[in-house]
C-alpha cells in the first residue's frame, strides 16, 4: 500500500515519545525500504520541530554496496525484487518466487539477531541469474516496531567463490611459508593506524547522535574515512545553523507578538482614557472649587478645615490622573522635527534635579557622538524624564544613575539609563509598561508614566526594553531610528 505520512512513522513516533533522536528502518514507498533518523530541534528548552534524514535502499544503493564489498545485494519485499546489484531481468520471476516461498516458511523469530549469533547462521539460497549461479544469505530487515519489512540477500557468484577459495589457499600457503613473521608486525601497525581513526569517527558519531551538534570529528585524512568525517562535520554545521536560525526566529516572533498585544492594549485604553478624562474632569474641578470655598467659610473650625484640605488633596490627585490620561490618549500634534538626543536628555535631567527624589542621585554621563532623531523635543524629554524619575525612585537611599548614548545595532540611536536600585522582579517586569500598573503606594503614582513613554517611543518607530534582576539594579534602553 501507500507509505504512511512521516508523522505516522514508527521512528518519528519514537522520537516524539522519547524526546530525543531515534533511528530505524521503515518502508517509504509501496515497494521500497528506507533507513532513516529523526531528531528533535529545540529552542529555549522546548521542541520547535524535527529534522529527518533518510536514504532509500534502491538499485543505486545496491550497486554501491556491491562496488564497496564485492558482494551482490538483493532486496525482497512482498515477494518482489525491490532492489538489486545484479543486472535488471537477470533474475527470473520464478527464482524470486522460489526464494520468497522459502522465506515465508521461516518462523517469525527464527532468524532474530540473538539466535543467529548463538545458534545457527542465516538461511542460504542458491539463485540462478542468467548463466551464473549465486549463493545468498538471507537476513531480515526489521522496523523500529519489530516488523519484518523486507529481506536482504547478500552473496557471491559460485565461480567467484571457487576462485576466491583457491586464491585464498595459495595466499595462505605463501603467507605461512614466507612472510608470516613480517606480516604479523606490519598487520599490528596497520591495525593500529586503522582502528584509531575508526574509534575517533565512531565516538564523534555517537556524540552527534546524542544531540551534541557542537561535536566535530577531528580527522584530517584524504581517504574514505576522512571523507566520512568531513561529511559528518558539514552535516552538524548545517544542523547547528538551522537550529540557531529557528531559535532566533522563535525569539523574534515572540517579541513581535508581545509588541502587537501591548500596542493593542495601549490603543484600546487610550480611547477609553480620553472619554473617561472628559467626563470626570469637570465634576472634579467643581469638587475642588467647592472645597476651597468651604475652607474659607469654616476658617474657625480646625476639624472641618482638615477634612476639606484632605478633599482638595484627593481632588488634585484625581486631576493629575486625568491629565495623565489626556496625555496618554491625546494624539500627537502634527509635524515632527529633527531632535538632538543630548538636548532632550539634558532637559529631563534639569527638570528632575529640582525634585526631592533626585537629591542623593549621582548622574554619570557617557555620551557618544550620535545623529539627530525624528520626533518632538518636548515628547522625547517627557520620555527621558519618566525614566530618570523612575530610576531615582528605585534608589531612595541614593546611588548612581549612568546615562549612555550611542549607535544601536540596527543603525539608530540608543539611550540607556542604568540605576543601582533594588531591581525588578520577573513577574513585575512583564507588566511595567501596562497602563495603571504601579508598585507605589496609593496616592503616589498613577501607573501611566512608563505607558506614556512606551507609546511615544513606539509612535516614532522605536522601542523600549528593560533588563533587570532583583538586587542588581535595572537598565532601561530606548532605541530610536534615524530619519534625517
Amino acid at each position: 500500500g501507500e507509505a504512511a505520512p512521516h508523522f505516522l512513522d514508527v521512528v518519528f513516533q519514537e522520537a516524539v515519545r522519547g524526546g530525543g533522536p531515534a533511528a530505524g528502518i521503515d518502508h517509504c514507498y509501496p515497494q521500497g525500504v528506507c533507513v532513516q533518523a529523526v531528531a528533535p530541534v529545540r529552542s529555549g528548552g522546548e521542541t520547535a520541530g524535527y529534522v529527518r534524514a533518510a536514504t532509500r535502499i534502491d538499485d543505486g544503493f545496491a550497486g554501491r554496496f556491491s562496488a564497496l564489498t564485492g558482494a551482490e545485494f538483493l532486496l525482497l519485499r512482498n515477494s518482489r525484487l525491490a532492489a538489486g546489484s545484479i543486472a535488471a531481468g537477470a533474475v527470473s520471476l520464478r527464482e524470486i518466487d522460489r526464494v520468497s516461498r522459502g522465506l515465508a516458511l521461516l518462523e517469525p523469530g527464527a532468524v532474530s539477531a540473538d539466535r543467529q549469533a548463538a545458534e545457527a547462521p542465516p538461511p542460504s539460497f542458491n539463485v540462478k541469474a542468467g548463466e551464473e549461479s549465486y549463493v545468498f544469505r538471507a537476513l531480515p530487515m526489521r522496523s523500529a516496531g519489530g516488523e519484518v519489512l523486507a529481506w536482504k540477500l547478500i552473496g557471491r557468484a559460485s565461480t567467484g567463490i571457487v576462485r576466491a577459495w583457491r586464491r585464498a589457499l595459495w595466499t595462505m600457503l605463501f603467507i605461512t611459508l614466507c612472510i608470516l613473521p613480517a606480516g604479523i608486525l606490519v598487520g599490528a601497525g596497520t591495525a593500529r593506524r586503522l582502528t584509531r581513526p575508526l574509534r575517533v569517527l565512531l565516538e564523534g558519531v555517537r556524540r552527534i547522535t546524542g544531540g551534541d551538534l557542537d561535536a566535530a570529528i577531528g580527522l584530517s585524512r584524504r581517504d574514505e574515512i576522512g571523507g566520512i568525517a568531513d561529511a559528518f562535520n558539514e552535516m552538524t554545521r548545517a544542523l547547528r545553523d538551522r537550529e540557531n536560525r529557528l531559535r532566533e526566529a522563535a525569539v523574534e516572533l515572540r517579541r513581535n507578538q508581545e509588541q502587537i498585544i501591548r500596542s493593542g492594549k495601549l490603543s484600546a485604553i487610550g480611547e477609553l482614557a480620553a472619554g473617561v478624562a472628559h467626563e470626570i474632569g469637570n465634576p472634579v474641578s467643581a469638587i475642588s472649587g467647592y472645597a476651597q470655598l468651604l475652607r474659607k467659610k469654616t476658617a474657625g473650625d480646625p476639624r472641618a478645615g482638615e477634612y476639606l484640605a484632605e478633599i482638595e488633596k484627593e481632588a488634585d490627585f484625581i486631576a493629575r490622573i486625568i491629565q495623565d490620561l489626556l496625555d496618554f490618549s491625546r494624539p500627537a500634534p502634527p509635524g515632527v522635527e529633527s531632535v538632538d538626543v543630548h538636548d532632550a536628555v539634558e532637559t529631563a535631567l534639569r527638570t528632575a534635579s529640582a525634585l526631592p527624589a533626585f537629591d542623593r542621585v549621582e548622574v554619570v554621563k557617557e555620551y557618544d557622538s550620535v545623529p539627530a532623531v525624528t520626533g518632538r523635543p518636548e515628547e522625547l524629554a517627557q520620555v527621558f524624564l519618566n525614566l530618570v524619575l523612575n530610576a531615582a525612585q528605585a534608589m531612595p537611599g541614593g546611588g548612581r544613575l549612568v546615562v549612555r548614548t550611542g549607535r544601536s545595532a540596527a543603525g539608530g540611536v540608543e539611550i540607556t539609563f542604568e540605576d543601582e536600585g533594588g531591581g525588578i522582579a520577573p513577574e513585575i517586569r512583564e507588566r511595567i509598561f501596562e497602563p495603571f500598573f504601579t508598585t507605589k503606594p496609593p496616592g503616589e503614582g498613577t501607573g501611566l508614566g512608563l505607558s506614556i513613554s512606551y507609546r511615544i517611543v513606539e509612535k516614532y518607530g522605536g522601542r523600549i526594553e528593560v533588563e533587570s534582576e532583583p538586587g542588581r539594579g535595572s537598565v532601561f534602553r530606548v532605541a530610536l531610528p534615524v530619519r534625517y
